[in-house]
């Protein structure tokens, strides 16, 4: 984000058609189930959080920052919070406000 990595990071991305948080992408790290201590946050990655995070985004295009996995057993300390986050992202409910509200899902290869 500062110089003069910004400008070479910029080229690189242009180049390589690669978008660059920051730069017309809003990062959104809401959805994380740890404190800054690493204290478990449950709640945050909930399916209900995740409908509140996301009907309060604002237009254009947003990351979503989220790790989800399945049976990490002891090779994360976060691997019980990324269950949570498989439980939530598959979350019937979640889809169905997506759709009535109108987001599409795309991937950075779409971006254009």
């Amino acid at each position: 984000m500062s110089e003069p990595l910004a400008s070479v990071a910029g080229r690189l991305g242009a180049e390589l058609g690669v978008p660059l948080r920051g730069r017309g992408i809003r990062y959104e790290g809401g959805f994380y189930g740890q404190s800054g201590k690493g204290e478990p946050l449950p709640e945050a990655i909930s399916a209900q959080s995740l409908i509140e995070l996301i009907v309060s985004l604002p237009g254009g295009w947003t990351e979503l920052g989220c790790h989800p996995g399945l049976r990490m057993g002891e090779e994360s300390s976060y691997g019980a919070e990324r269950e949570r986050e498989v439980e939530a992202l598959c979350d019937p409910g979640v889809r169905e406000r997506i759709q009535s509200e109108a987001i599409e899902l795309r991937s950075f290869a779409q971006r254009g």
